[in-house]
């Protein structure tokens, strides 16, 4: 996988006050990369980055992440697709971490662990429950920067034309193709949700999304309801 191209679709829905260090950690790739931002266009001109040549900015009306990933997805060149939330840095050498996980022929994607940008037991001990269910599972969360090979991927996309819940549709889908991995490696996401709603408030949000979503929830009233 040394000489593959690894595209990187980035959903931006909502301004993000990491931005900048989020793209920073991303042209810290030694190896080859593409960057293409989808934005929705009533924020696109309160972020619009300058764009270096390997990166490309997607217009789209749709606030839905799994909307964006889907458009994003369909103009990546590369042989490696990584999913990034704007708001999670990636570690040190994560090209190089990526490549590595993909010299196995059996897997066919996975994420990366993860950790909140400021330090609280609370986070911390949901974070390790949350990596226990994700061990066993395979089930993996966006703000762990999923990744996985383009090619099935383009051939038989999965169902991500929804407004909410693309990363459980992505990893069900992954599961039927080949090995999911968690790597050691974290990826630094934001707390600001627990934050600002509140820890137990914001947990208990994301129980009963996936509880109502477990159950066959329509899907724009669950994003209604997590993004209210």
């Amino acid at each position: 996988m040394a000489s593959s191209l690894i595209s990187v679709v980035v959903p931006m829905h909502k301004t993000q006050k990491d931005f900048s260090k989020v793209r920073q950690q991303l042209h810290l790739a030694t190896t080859q990369i593409e960057i293409i931002y989808v934005i929705d266009e009533e924020i696109v001109e309160d972020i619009l980055p300058t764009t270096t040549s390997n990166e490309h900015i997607i217009r789209i009306h749709n606030l839905g992440r799994g909307y964006m990933l889907k458009e994003g997805s369909r103009h990546i060149k590369g042989d490696i697709i990584m999913f990034l939330h704007s708001d999670t840095i990636l570690p040190k050498d994560w090209d190089i971490i990526i490549r590595c996980a993909l010299e196995d022929k059996r897997v066919i994607g996975g994420g990366f662990s993860l950790k909140f940008d400021i330090d609280n037991l609370y986070l911390t001990l949901s974070l390790k429950i949350t990596t226990i269910l994700v061990k066993s599972r395979k089930i993996l969360s966006g703000d762990r920067a999923i990744f996985l090979r383009s090619k099935p991927f383009q051939n038989d996309m999965p169902d991500l034309e929804v407004p909410i819940m693309e990363d459980i549709n992505l990893s069900h889908w992954m599961r039927k193709l080949g090995k999911v991995i968690l790597l050691k490696e974290p990826v630094l996401t934001s707390s600001d949700a627990f934050v600002k709603n509140g820890l137990i408030h914001q947990t208990w949000k994301i129980i009963k999304c996936m509880f109502w979503y477990k159950v066959g929830g329509n899907l724009q009233e669950i994003y209604s309801y997590y993004y209210s």
